[in-house]
């Protein structure tokens, strides 16, 4: 799977994020963001995407924050780009072996 949809396109972005991380983890959405949060025993980790298109990710050792133009979402990453942004979030393996699709 491969999808690339707009940050204009919120719906589109929602229905993405949600496929991508549903069973993984906690996802939180309001009406300015969506975010995904591992759950213990799994590695550490977090990514939001702000309607504005301002982002936060957290890995162990990691941390990034810049605007996000297009999103390109895969069966197993997130990748962001935007003026001076090329970024993929990794959705780390141990996760993906302990939380069969």
């Amino acid at each position: 799977m491969e999808n690339h949809c707009q940050l204009a396109n919120w719906n589109e972005v929602l229905a993405n994020f949600k496929h991508l991380f549903g069973n993984l983890g906690e996802i939180t959405e309001n009406n300015s963001s969506i975010g995904y949060n591992s759950m213990k025993p799994d590695v550490e980790t977090s990514i939001i995407i702000f309607k504005n298109g301002s982002f936060s990710a957290a890995m162990p050792l990691h941390g990034i924050g810049a605007r996000v133009d297009t999103l390109t979402f895969t069966s197993t990453s997130l990748s962001l780009s935007g003026d001076n942004l090329d970024y993929t979030y990794k959705i780390p393996p141990a996760i993906l072996l302990n939380n069969p699709r």
